[in-house]
């Protein structure tokens, strides 16, 4: 069932591979509501996605063969995985920054 495994923090322990990545995305993040419209609607349901296949696959990569014995479990984590970064990703982070408009 389980396999034995030690806990991996990527951008611990692989930042370069990362970084590039991150500074693509913000890049885009900047450049694509003026390119697109709706471009947030996209990349919301790209990058949810996204998280919810990287979860999934690192789950199963490092250790966590029978998945379908545990579906329940499973399902709570990728939840909680995928909806607190990406909730605070797109959408709290961006809240923050968004300016009133003055009437």
């Amino acid at each position: 069932m389980f396999v034995k495994m030690h806990f991996h923090l990527c951008v611990l322990e692989h930042p370069l591979t990362l970084i590039p990545f991150l500074l693509v995305g913000i890049i885009a993040g900047f450049v694509s509501p003026e390119v697109l419209e709706n471009s947030t609607i996209y990349s919301h349901s790209v990058h949810i996605f996204l998280s919810t296949m990287a979860s999934l696959v690192y789950l199963v990569s490092f250790g966590f063969a029978e998945t379908m014995h545990f579906i329940g479990p499973v399902f709570v984590i990728v939840v909680f995985v995928v909806l607190i970064p990406c909730c605070l990703s797109d959408i709290v982070f961006p809240l923050i920054f968004v300016k009133e408009k003055k009437e």
